[in-house]
This record gives C-alpha cells, sequence and structure tokens, in this order.
C-alpha cells in the first residue's frame, strides 16, 4: 500500500508540473503575441502618420516647405525605392523602440506603397524624437513633381563653404542640425562634413564640385550628378536630394522622376498639337521630341546634363509667348 500510495502520489506530482508547464507556457505566448500585434499596430501607426503627413506636403507646392515630425518612441523608418516599371514605387516602413517587449522589433512593420511620391534620403533614418521633411517643387523645365528629403535627429551636417546663392538658401530656409562653416576643422566632430569646391580635404563625407556629388564610402567614392531646377526660387532641390540621400537611393529616385517627366512631355505634345499654327514655333515640337526620348532611355544620373539642354530650349520657346505650353 505505501509503494501504490507513493506511486500515486508521484505521479499527481508529475501531472501537476505537466499542466502548470502548458499554463505558464500559453501564458507566456499569449503575452508574447499581444506584445507583437501591440507594436505591428504602433509601427503600421507610425508609418500611416508619415504617408499622410508627405500627401500635403507635396500637393500644389510651389515653395519650399520644412516640416518636422515628431514621434512618441525612438522610430527607424526604412526607405526603399524601386524604379523598375515607368513610374516606380515608393514603399515606407518603421521599427518603433518601446518600452514593451523587446527594444526593437525584428521585422519593420507593414509597408507602405506610394507611385506618386518621391523621397530622398538614406535607406535607413533612425530617429529619436524628431524627423525633418524639406520639400521643394523640382522644375525640368515644366513641374516634374515635388522633391521630399528626409533625415533626423540623431544626424548634424556640417556645410563648409557653400555657394553664395546656395548659403542664402540654407540660411532662409533655417535647416535643423544644418551648420554653416568656413573651414571643415571648425565643423562638429560628429558631424557629416559636405565640402563645396575642388581640393577637398581627406576627412570630408560628402564633396560638391560643379554639377557632381562625390561620397566617400569605406568601399571607395561613389558619384552621382544634378542639375539646377528651371524655378529661380527653388533651384536646389536635386542637390539637397543628393546630399542627404544615399547613392542607390538618390539615383533610383531620379530615375523615377524621369519616368514622369516622360509621361508629362507626352501631354504637352498632345497640348502642342492642339496650340500650333496659333502662337507656338515648329522648333517646340522637335525639342519636345528630344526631351521624349532622353527620358525614354534615361540610365542614370550622368544622363541628366543632356537633358538639362533640352529642358533649358523648351523653357526659351515658351517663355516670350501669350500661349505658353505651360
Amino acid at each position: 500500500m505505501k509503494n501504490k500510495r507513493g506511486f500515486e502520489f508521484g505521479f499527481a506530482w508529475i501531472f501537476a508540473i505537466f499542466i502548470g508547464a502548458i499554463v505558464i507556457f500559453l501564458a507566456v505566448y499569449a503575452s508574447t503575441s499581444i506584445i507583437g500585434i501591440k507594436r505591428y499596430e504602433e509601427e503600421a501607426a507610425t508609418g500611416a502618420k508619415i504617408g499622410s503627413l508627405l500627401n500635403p506636403i507635396s500637393t500644389n507646392l510651389e515653395q519650399a516647405k520644412l516640416t518636422t515630425i515628431y514621434v512618441q518612441d525612438e522610430t527607424i523608418i526604412f526607405n526603399e525605392c524601386e524604379s523598375d516599371s515607368m513610374f516606380g514605387e515608393q514603399l515606407l516602413s518603421t521599427s518603433v523602440r518601446t518600452s514593451i517587449g523587446q527594444p526593437w522589433s525584428k521585422y519593420p512593420g507593414p509597408k507602405s506603397t506610394f507611385r506618386d511620391r518621391y523621397l530622398f534620403s538614406n535607406k535607413t533614418i533612425h530617429g529619436k524624437k524628431e524627423f525633418y521633411i524639406l520639400s521643394l517643387p523640382f522644375e525640368f523645365p515644366f513641374k516634374i513633381s515635388d522633391v521630399v528629403i528626409m533625415w533626423s535627429d540623431t544626424v548634424k551636417y556640417c556645410f563648409i563653404n557653400p555657394t553664395s546663392d546656395f548659403k542664402r538658401e540654407i540660411e532662409r530656409l533655417k535647416l535643423t542640425n544644418v551648420e554653416i562653416k568656413g573651414n571643415i576643422n571648425d565643423c562638429s566632430l560628429e558631424s557629416k562634413k559636405v565640402y563645396f569646391g575642388g581640393h577637398a580635404p581627406s576627412n570630408y563625407d560628402i564633396a560638391i564640385n560643379n554639377e557632381e556629388v562625390i561620397y566617400k564610402l569605406d568601399s571607395g567614392d561613389i558619384s552621382v550628378k544634378y542639375v539646377h531646377s528651371s524655378d529661380n526660387n527653388n533651384k536646389f532641390p536635386l542637390l539637397y536630394a543628393a546630399i542627404f540621400s544615399d547613392p542607390e537611393t538618390y539615383e533610383c529616385q531620379v530615375k523615377r522622376l524621369m519616368g514622369r517627366a516622360k509621361a508629362l512631355v507626352t501631354l504637352y505634345e498632345e497640348k502642342f498639337d492642339y496650340l500650333k499654327g496659333s502662337c507656338l514655333p515648329g522648333a517646340t515640337s522637335l525639342a519636345l521630341e528630344n526631351y521624349k526620348r532622353r527620358a525614354s532611355n534615361y540610365d542614370d544620373s550622368n544622363d541628366l546634363l543632356n537633358i538639362a539642354t533640352l529642358a533649358q530650349e523648351i523653357e526659351d520657346y515658351n517663355d516670350p509667348l501669350k500661349c505658353r505650353l505651360f
């Protein structure tokens, strides 16, 4: 009897431990799932907030605009650019660091997709409390779209000897976390150093020379090209875009802009056919055709300068006319 009761007693304990382990496992699993769902919802809400803020920023914008996005928790924004199709895609997602669960989620939240937004930044933008968005209209020579540039409160930029007109624009916009210095040694140690002019010192991060932007990377120097906007009040959207982006994102977004330019010039060709004979010179048609061909064959930013010549030609035909094409 003792052995039997001892056996029964041991079995009861084992059974209780087994059931207890299952209960604990289910409780941990449930709490982990709730934390995951909560985090996913927060990341989705943050991504949607950023996406919604991009809409009014880039709607009917005629002047440069600086906006600050405030976040409650430390956040990483993932900026993905796809240029395979004609207009390409802009994909945004976020990862939020909260007091709930692990410091960072293993995977970012859901992606928000945009086909008519052009966000220039690094692929990942890490912000503690603030993200800064600069939006500028890009005309080439007609309005193509708004160039939207993003950086955060975790990165400072030091511009060394910018050109006088670019310096005036920086001062007018009062860009956050951007300082202007005459000597690279006067820059904050932690700042990203952007040097203007030839013969850049060895400790630069980005160098600007004529229409070329050079990135100093661990893997070696990479350069991209930029052109001025036809809008004399906002000449530098692509220069800002190149400075605040990694080269791959910059090239992808500019290619998307040229896809949009191709679609727009087709519309202007149709408008020209309607107006021709009344006030538009016949040479405008050839300039539009050449512009469209160049935009269709666009490969990378090295092609921008050739298209810029045609853009200036179209603008010269358009400006003096009473019945303007655009």
